[in-house]
């Protein structure tokens, strides 16, 4: 069972070690003394970062690590960048392409 029987009232303090505060704090505009940490229960946190970090997010830093990563292995220029996104021409055709199909399925 993913969702616990009752609610939690666990606290970052008691669910976190001092080294995954400092890695937090080093997030930009996050500052979590050691008073909030007594105050702050473990669901909000993942509630906040629920909000901010979706597939896309996700995506856009793998996309930037692997363009560091082939930069450097490369020996590419600083403005190589991979293209996140296909070209507009294509994706004109594929919606054609597609609205075909369903025509020629009715």
């Amino acid at each position: 069972m993913l969702v616990p029987e009752e609610p939690s009232a666990l606290s970052l303090a008691e669910a976190l070690s001092p080294e995954d505060f400092y890695v937090l704090n080093s997030l930009s505009r996050v500052d979590i003394g050691a008073v909030e940490r007594e105050q702050i229960a473990v669901n909000d946190l993942v509630l906040e970062l629920s909000l901010f970090v979706d597939n896309e997010t996700v995506k856009q830093v793998e996309m930037g690590l692997l363009e560091d990563s082939l930069r450097k292995d490369w020996r590419l220029s600083d403005d190589f960048n991979l293209a996140s996104r296909r070209n507009k021409e294509i994706d004109l055709v594929m919606r054609e392409m597609e609205e075909v199909s369903w025509r020629a399925a009715n």
